[in-house]
């Protein structure tokens, strides 16, 4: 099993990105890009190379799940994981967790200071899956 570090964030929500942002720093383990928008995240996807997508459900431009399909057009990164994130269940379109490679979800509100730990935990349980 290969360490997370690099995660790609997709939120149109500035108060999320920031949360997201320092809970990241503090946790300390990570490279995080932060993207506003569906085609900010299209255009820095090659340079960022990302291990992991932490997307948006409900976003203006693209949803987290186009977005996704999007991505996955994208040969090099057609089987990437994606975490989406969403503010609760049962608002999370029918089957966005069942998609291929999407291996897991965060409730809004979360906790800054755990958001590190709680992805770590879902790519850590997805890479003992896939053993």
């Amino acid at each position: 099993m290969y360490e997370l570090e690099v995660i790609l964030h997709v939120d149109d929500d500035n108060d999320i990105l920031d949360l997201a942002r320092m809970g990241f720093e503090f946790a300390g383990d990570f490279v995080v890009h932060q993207c506003r928008t569906g085609a900010e995240a299209l255009a820095v996807i090659g340079t960022v190379k990302p291990d992991l997508l932490l997307l948006d459900v409900r976003m203006p431009d693209v949803d987290g799940m186009m977005l996704l399909s999007n991505i996955r057009g994208i040969p090099e990164f057609s089987d990437l994981p994606a975490v989406f994130m969403t503010g609760s269940i049962e608002g999370n379109r029918p089957g966005a967790t069942t998609l291929p490679g999407v291996i897991g979800h965060i409730i809004k509100p979360f906790d800054p200071l755990t958001i590190a730990d709680q992805l770590t935990n879902i790519w850590s349980e997805h890479h003992m899956q896939t053993v």
